[in-house]
């Protein structure tokens, strides 16, 4: 396998490890329900 090979594939393999990262992230992101905490700029008494 030439250098360029290896770089090539070394290149490739990192964009789809962060396009498979992103996927990960932005459907752990959208599951369950809405993390918003009521009142949260009113302050305490």
């Amino acid at each position: 396998m030439s250098p360029r090979t290896k770089w090539i594939l070394a290149i490739v393999g990192l964009l789809v490890g962060n396009v498979l990262a992103m996927v990960t992230l932005a459907v752990a992101a959208n599951v369950g329900k809405s993390e918003v905490i009521p009142s949260y700029y009113e302050s305490p008494k």
